[in-house]
């Protein structure tokens, strides 16, 4: 079991919140975050998968909760959504609550304004994997990024850990079993999804994320996936919310090329490598001291991630998935400093290499592991 980053976190946000609300995908491990808090904060926990507890909660949502006095871990809270309008109320009694749920609950969000923290668990970083914790936001922040101690990573190894994501289930499988894992994990979605998308089955699903982003059908689909945490929605700088998987192993099996084909052609691995650089820096970012907000940036040809601290500071990302960094893969985040002035503390392009450069004021090359290395 790996120790979650986020866990001091929701730690502290039960000794002063009412109702904390645990989102993240099925199987990204919010039960058993759950049920390590609870060594600390004893409470009454009720597993709604449980078809019994299920009935309870669905058919008498007032005398289920009416039972769970004190503290109560409700998990899965989206299968008894009668449950959530009552929660104020129960609130307002001296009730407190944790949800854990894989659907993101607006409504309820609203309903209990200043009530209520959400946190979002992804699959496992980079970071928590080697039970680490990651500095290069905060010394993205501080104006140099360099002070970092990195690994050595050749782009087989790179590639092993895209291709293996952050699904806890997976780590310790060989390729094959973990190819079988995806597959009925991706089955259950496309079923699960089956009654809102009209999907036939998952090879349906696959061809639809294939389809263009302004397929109406499509676009669907990925506000489901997005309100089911398998993809994050990050907003845009401008225009509608950027999306990518929550994982890059999970698109891999979706809609990456043939795996043996990555190491030999770069530009098939560009787009795994992308949301596996964009996904470690969302994971990491509520962990850091700047704690900043994160937003899309299509600049020109250009994809940049941009996060912003709470003085305005920025800092921005772009992907580069060779080893060999051109004065080219600059020039969004340079159309960005010309925008932001010295606002913009560093720009950084990650590539597949081994090579930490300077490339002028404020902007850098550094390869794929500084998104998990431990400050110098």
């Amino acid at each position: 079991m790996h120790l979650r980053h986020l866990q001091p976190l929701v730690d502290n946000a039960l000794g002063d919140t009412p109702v904390i609300c645990l989102n993240g995908a099925a199987r990204t491990g919010k039960t058993t975050l759950v049920e390590a808090l609870q060594a600390a904060w004893p409470g009454t926990f009720a597993r709604l998968s449980d078809p019994a507890t299920l009935a309870w909660a669905t058919g008498d949502p007032a005398g289920f909760l009416d039972s769970l006095p004190g503290l109560a871990f409700l998990d899965d809270a989206h299968r008894a959504p009668g449950l959530l309008p009552l929660l104020p109320a129960a609130v307002a009694d001296g009730r407190r609550f944790l949800l854990t749920s894989t659907e993101i609950l607006p409504r309820l969000a609203r309903s209990l304004a200043w009530r209520m923290e959400t946190f979002t668990l992804w699959p496992l970083a980079q970071a928590e994997l080697q039970s680490a914790f990651p500095g290069l936001i905060d010394a993205s922040f501080a104006g140099d990024p360099t002070l970092l101690r990195l690994e050595p990573l050749d782009r087989r190894m790179l590639l092993s850990r895209v291709l293996t994501g952050g699904y806890a289930e997976v780590q310790e499988l060989a390729p094959r079993l973990r190819e079988g894992w995806f597959h009925d994990y991706i089955g259950a979605l496309a079923r699960d999804l089956r009654v809102l998308t009209d999907l036939g089955d998952a090879r349906q699903l696959i061809r639809l994320l294939a389809a263009s982003g302004s397929d109406p059908a499509a676009q669907r689909c990925r506000e489901l996936l997005a309100r089911r945490q398998l993809m994050a929605s990050l907003p845009a700088v401008s225009g509608p919310p950027f999306r990518c998987f929550n994982d890059s192993a999970l698109q891999a099996q979706l809609l990456g090329p043939a795996t043996a084909g990555l190491d030999i052609r770069p530009i098939l691995a560009a787009p795994l490598l992308e949301t596996f650089a964009f996904m470690e820096l969302v994971k990491t970012a509520p962990w850091s001291q700047s704690r900043p907000a994160l937003r899309h940036l299509r600049a020109g040809a250009q994809s940049l991630l941009v996060l912003e601290d709470h003085r305005r500071d920025l800092i921005a990302f772009a992907v580069n998935a060779s080893a060999t960094v051109q004065a080219e893969d600059f020039q969004g985040l340079l159309e960005l400093r010309a925008r932001v002035g010295e606002r913009l503390r560093a720009g950084l392009v990650l590539h597949a290499g081994e090579a930490v450069r300077r490339f002028g004021p404020g902007l850098w090359t550094l390869p794929f592991q500084a998104l998990w290395a431990a400050r110098a």
